[in-house]
């Protein structure tokens, strides 16, 4: 197997793990979009909506690496408001309350566990994660400073309430 096919399904089997997560919370208001393996060159925030939430989180046992899950402020709220029972915000604001910010730190958290597993079925090994990291970004500049740098990467991207997003 070819590095390129090992993060081919590598990163289908993540997006499918999220894909799972996000239904269990909002459904009927997931699409899965495609997975790519990312170029070395390539900024992989260079598309990304601003303000955005990002929750993040490193492995810290069996291997090395993280993900990172990034949505549209707007679909922060969307999310939120699912998870919650309640209907879609009216305004397009951005400024999320705090418990709007919890959900979706609990909506991370759950998704990022099932990555994790994911990647571990993938790769024969338990994977271990640190706790996730949620971050309001506010340019593709900020998120790239917050973030290292990976000589290997995969994007999976999905539309959740219908708000784009990505892995």
């Amino acid at each position: 197997m070819t590095t390129r096919e090992a993060l081919m399904r590598l990163g289908a089997s993540t997006a499918e793990a999220i894909a799972k997560v996000l239904e269990s919370l909002c459904p009927g208001q997931v699409e899965r979009g495609d997975v790519a393996v990312l170029n070395p060159d390539t900024n992989p925030f260079g598309t990304m909506t601003a303000p955005a939430i990002a929750v993040s989180v490193n492995y810290v046992d069996g291997v090395t690496g993280g993900n990172v899950f990034v949505m549209s402020a707007r679909g922060a709220r969307r999310l939120a408001a699912s998870m919650m029972g309640q209907p879609t915000p009216e305004d397009d604001g951005t400024e999320l309350s705090v418990l709007e910010l919890s959900a979706v730190a609990e909506a991370a958290n759950q998704m990022m566990a099932a990555a994790a597993a994911a990647t571990g079925v993938v790769l024969g090994q338990d994977v271990e994660i640190a706790p996730p990291e949620t971050r309001i970004l506010n340019s593709a500049a900020e998120a790239m400073e917050a973030y290292e740098s990976a000589p290997h990467g995969t994007r999976a991207t999905f539309r959740v309430c219908d708000e784009p997003c990505r892995l």
